[in-house]
């Protein structure tokens, strides 16, 4: 009767995968949201509503995994749905046609099925039940049943439907930092231009204009930076001028990507903020004067990918001493490369 039934279930399946493709599209995909409460009731009403089955799922503070399957005619609603959580960190999609594979299997289940009843017939002609051979034969026929059940069982799987989606699903809180969040080191060296117009210029302290190059070095993906260099002033000292000819200068800054302008992964144009502080050492013949400095700043990246980072910024430079004569605005360029 069992084997009437299995034969059954094989010419279903056979004559149901005639001329079907059997395919899966796999959805995976990691949001960004600032509104991780809204976003998680968001995920749950969807599941609720369509009557979809999860496979798993597993929520920490700030962070919601989720996986399930779904029908065609419900990808519409999940795909505007989840383009209101937030912004898409990941999004890939991939398809895989088991079609042949739903062969192989209906092949391997004939095959062994066919062995299997061979075997009974062979066991039913040993005399001798607690005979090695007949003990042998008994435990080869057991692994073949094993391996239908786990083939019948696959098979179910890949013709429950002709066409699904398989999703796998990240939410995250943009607005939570994980106590072990790591960072993205990177080995980025290269060189600044910088080009400093001093807002209010004293003849005792300071040049109106001053240009200084720079060794810059970016280490960490986010970006984080430091800078080693030298301004030194476009006008040449009189006998009459006691102004700073020369200020070297060390830093270490951050630059900061908007949510709502792609988050720095863009390729060109991504725009920024970030600030940068450090100290400056300012002298002539005659003096000279440490200071601490801060510097706020908004550039543009014109170019980047893996390798080179080509940038422009413009920063307020904010001197803690003599603020009122050595601040100014600094127009900045730099170019740094993956060493």
């Amino acid at each position: 009767m069992k084997n009437l039934l299995t034969s059954v279930f094989f010419a279903l399946t056979s004559l149901l995968a005639f001329g079907q493709s059997y395919r899966v599209s796999n959805i995976s995909q990691r949001v960004l949201t600032t509104d991780f409460t809204g976003g998680v009731g968001k995920v749950n009403e969807f599941l609720l509503l369509n009557s979809i089955s999860v496979t798993s799922q597993s929520q920490s503070k700030g962070e919601l995994n989720v996986e399930f399957r779904m029908e065609p005619n419900q990808y519409a609603a999940y795909s505007t749905m989840v383009s209101g959580l937030g912004y898409f960190a990941s999004n890939n999609l991939s398809s895989v046609d088991n079609a042949s594979r739903v062969e192989d299997l209906q092949s391997s289940i004939k095959y062994y099925n066919e062995r299997i009843a061979l075997q009974k017939e062979f066991l039913a002609k040993v005399s001798d039940a607690n005979s090695d051979q007949y003990k042998n034969m008994w435990n080869e026929m057991k692994g073949w049943e094993s391996s239908v059940r786990s083939y019948e069982k696959e098979l179910k799987s890949l013709t429950i439907s002709e066409h699904y989606y398989l999703v796998n699903l990240e939410l995250v809180d943009e607005t939570y930092t994980p106590q072990n969040s790591s960072v993205t080191f990177v080995n980025m060296p290269g060189v600044e231009y910088s080009y400093l117009k001093i807002e209010q210029p004293n003849d005792t302290l300071t040049s109106p204009f001053y240009q200084g190059y720079f060794i810059k070095y970016v280490f960490t993906k986010g970006k984080s930076f430091a800078t080693l260099g030298a301004y030194k002033s476009t006008q040449t000292i009189g006998s009459d001028t006691l102004h700073y000819s020369e200020m070297f200068a060390f830093g270490f800054g951050q630059d900061f990507y908007s949510r709502h302008l792609g988050r720095g992964t863009k390729k060109f144009l991504n725009l920024y903020s970030g600030y940068t502080f450090g100290g400056l050492l300012a002298s002539n013949d005659a003096k000279k004067n440490f200071m601490g400095y801060f510097a706020p700043a908004i550039g543009l990246e014109l170019f980047k990918n893996k390798y080179v980072l080509i940038d422009t910024k413009v920063n307020y430079l904010i001197p803690f001493k003599d603020v009122r004569y050595t601040r100014g605005l600094a127009f900045n360029a730099s170019f740094n490369f993956v060493f």
